[in-house]
């Protein structure tokens, strides 16, 4: 029997402050470093670490954002407590199957998250990671970003974390799902297609009696030229477990084909009946049933809808009303509706506050919605006469907004123009004018409100004109301050027009890289915006402007035929290349997404996604003119 050794007190104190302490330049870290779901973790920071960004703060909160398998991510905001030289707190993960964990610290306003790369842990059971915490990692490191949580990562990380997932569970649907796309992409053809066959037959066969798994799956048959048996799969399961996923993927599927606006409404009622949906589900299918209600005239029906419903919010009223307003139909009825919006957003509390935002960030979402609601009902009230009231809504929603929307300053100008307040008038449409917040119709209101007060339109150019270079200033300044600056990979890629494009041969211009293809319609819908762009700078040698078709479906000269005909039916004439996977060179997650890249070859700003055409437009400008300049 070996000898037992008693330790001292001193000692064991010693080993159990040492658990939590951190080397002298870490910031922050988890204890224990393999986090479990159940048991108590504490959190650390170290402010007097080299790098730390909160070192004098008075008060210290630690966010920390959970992922899960099924359930929407939590954010914890915890109260930390200064111990000696260190900022702890305590907590244990709530909820079902937690998968990862990213965390960072605020004092205030100022947050500390490693420069925009969070910290992160996954969560471990039995010595393990969980099944879906790699692949959680390996999602957001593809991403860059969760629910406002920023992290940095590359390609090969993600590629990384899902092999390590794949190595521990070899029949995860879901990681097998990414990693068959991922092939897809780098290595498009029947060769790839026919590895991805033999491989999902087994991870089907290991997943056959999950409905959730078998859903994943589905796709992939038909990808891989087995519809017939995708179908047969689907319908078994529809006829075994009628209120399941795939029998509500089949009903949303047919609904999205219904074509009769009767059948397709009589449709979206009875999905908003079914237990399977997800909360985010049911919102959008709300959302669409108040569309289709009002471009249906059912005006009455939405009503009844709106008014049934347990948590109404502002957003499906504003849904509602601003078509029916913004056409000029039913209008008193509207107003009425965007009245309730307005008292709906003004009592919206705490208690709606989904589980992943923090209060901060749902305070300003309330009011952002509040100035939204307020902007629909001012326009509402200004087309039936009432402009008194609808300048108050407008002031309103501009104080909100606190002048940065550009069409609710044109209409809290064209307000005090119409009420006879043009003092007020020039004094708002100067100071959006200033900050860069205007368009083309506060400044036809301004120049109404000059005219008024000066009797002519004399001096009304200079002085727009200067108040223009000032807000183009102000605007530089700000794109400045979220400059990126970092190298763009290079390029050498076969053009649509013939011949080959390098971009380390465009030193000295200013080059628009846009990650595009045929089927998404996001990048449709920006294409008309890209060419009025191109048409803006088309004579400028010092800049190119190059659409890069990816992520196509098709290969070789089926590809080139495709992308051909879409250009020319369409009438554009910028340049188009062919990418070859470079779009993971530059870890694009999502199309399209554009990047402005400078003169010395660094990518300064990068844009995902389509938010409009004027938005866009204007914002591809400043940018280009910004690196113009320089």
């Amino acid at each position: 029997m070996p000898r037992k050794f008693k330790l001292p007190l001193w000692l064991l104190l010693l080993l159990a402050a040492c658990q939590t302490s951190l080397a002298p330049d870490q910031i922050a870290g988890l204890k224990p470093a393999k986090p479990k779901a159940g048991e108590k973790i504490t959190i650390t920071y170290q402010p007097a670490a080299k790098d730390a960004q909160l070192k004098e703060a008075e008060a210290i909160t630690a966010h920390v954002l959970i992922g899960y398998e099924k359930e929407q991510p939590r954010l914890l905001e915890l109260a930390m407590q200064k111990n000696k030289k260190l900022w702890q707190a305590d907590f244990t993960l709530p909820g079902e199957k937690p998968l990862l964990l990213l965390y960072r610290f605020a004092a205030g306003n100022k947050i500390d998250d490693r420069g925009g790369n969070s910290w992160h842990s996954l969560v471990y059971a039995d010595g393990k990671p969980v099944q879906g915490s790699h692949l959680t990692l390996a999602t957001l490191l593809r991403q860059q970003e969760y629910v406002n949580f920023k992290i940095i990562g590359t390609p090969e990380q993600s590629r990384e974390e899902l092999e390590k997932e794949l190595a521990l569970y070899p029949n995860n649907a879901p990681a097998n799902s990414l990693l068959w796309r991922l092939q897809l992409r780098e290595k498009p053809g029947d060769s790839t297609r026919s590895a991805i066959k033999t491989t999902l037959e087994r991870v089907y066969e290991a997943n056959k009696d999950n409905e959730e798994a078998v859903a994943v799956l589905l796709n992939w048959f038909a990808q891989t030229d087995q519809a017939a048996r995708a179908e047969s799969i689907r319908n078994e399961w529809v006829t075994k477990n009628p209120k399941g996923k795939l029998a509500l993927h089949q009903a949303m599927m047919k609904m999205g084909q219904q074509g009769d606006p009767v059948q397709r409404i009589s449709a979206i009622e009875q999905l908003l009946a079914n237990e399977a949906l997800t909360e985010e589900d049911r919102e959008s299918l709300q959302n669409l049933l108040i569309e289709e209600y009002a471009r249906n005239d059912r005006i009455d029906q939405a009503s009844d809808f709106l008014a049934a419903m347990d948590k109404p919010n502002a957003h499906l009223y504003n849904t509602l009303a601003w078509p029916l307003i913004e056409n000029n139909r039913h209008l008193s009825q509207a107003v009425e509706l965007a009245r309730k919006g307005v008292e709906l957003a003004r009592r919206t509390g705490s208690d709606s506050k989904p589980s992943y935002l923090s209060q901060a960030d749902w305070d300003n979402i309330q009011k952002d919605a509040l100035a939204s609601i307020l902007d629909t009902y001012g326009l509402g009230l200004f087309k039936t006469g009432k402009t008194a009231e609808a300048e108050a809504a407008y002031a309103e929603a501009y104080a909100i907004n606190q002048g940065e929307s550009t069409d609710i300053n044109a209409r809290l100008v064209e307000s005090y123009v119409k009420n006879g307040k043009i003092d007020k008038a020039i004094e708002v449409a100067e100071a959006c004018l200033n900050a860069a917040k205007a368009d083309i119709n506060l400044i036809q209101h301004y120049r109404a409100a000059w005219i008024k007060r000066n009797g002519s339109a004399a001096g009304f150019e200079a002085q727009l004109k200067k108040l223009q270079d000032i807000g183009r200033k102000q605007a530089f300044t700000k794109l400045a301050e979220g400059r990126i600056n970092k190298p763009a990979p290079d390029f050498t890629l076969p053009a649509l027009a013939g011949g080959m494009v390098t971009l380390s041969e465009q030193k000295g211009k200013v080059v628009v890289v846009d990650f595009w293809a045929t089927w998404c319609g996001p990048c449709k819908m920006s294409f008309p915006f890209l060419q009025q762009v191109y048409e803006r700078y088309q004579k400028n040698p010092n800049v190119l402007i190059l659409a890069l078709n990816t992520w196509e479906r098709e290969t070789g000269p089926q590809r080139e035929q495709l992308v051909r005909r879409f250009i020319q039916e369409n009438k554009y004439s910028f340049p188009v290349l062919f990418d070859a996977n470079h779009v993971e060179k530059y870890g694009v997650t999502g199309i399209p997404t554009k990047f402005i890249i400078d003169k010395q070859g660094q990518i300064a700003f990068q844009s995902i996604g389509f938010n409009g055409g004027e938005e866009m437009i204007q914002e591809m400008t400043a940018e280009i003119d910004l690196l113009l300049a320089e």
